[in-house]
């Protein structure tokens, strides 16, 4: 199992494939812009084209391939992934591009707003300023 990562558009890399675990809804298998395409030959059991790729981020269920040891490693975490779920309902496994991960990272600047925690100090500073 590879190593997690910070949470941070700085940790994303456009040749990254990676496993998004909401808490609730589905799970999500994200693949960088520029995913080689034998990364997702291991994966998915077949060369994956652009046009695949959009049919496969389009998909509700993507099938990974059990004939490979790293399709077989994501299936398993997937399956513990679900397997720890507090949901009663079932969690689907849904291929995503690099732009929905991105929207995943709330932390980070992005669009001119403040990071997080800029924002936490902006607003600790307008509160201490309200009580004084």
């Amino acid at each position: 199992v590879p190593p997690s990562i910070q949470c941070s558009v700085n940790a994303v890399r456009s040749d990254g494939v990676y496993l998004v675990d909401p808490g609730q809804g589905p799970i999500f298998l994200t693949l960088g812009d520029q995913v080689a395409s034998e990364v997702c030959e291991q994966l998915f059991g077949r060369v994956v084209t652009l046009e695949c790729l959009g049919a496969l981020t389009r998909s509700a269920r993507p099938v990974l391939t059990s004939e490979t040891e790293e399709g077989e490693a994501v299936a398993l975490i997937v399956e513990q992934i679900r397997k720890f779920s507090t949901s009663k309902h079932f969690r689907p496994l849904v291929v995503a591009n690099e732009q929905m991960l991105r929207s995943f990272l709330v932390e980070d600047a992005l669009y001119g707003q403040l990071d997080y925690y800029a924002f936490l100090r902006h607003i600790h500073k307008m509160v201490t300023n309200k009580v004084e």
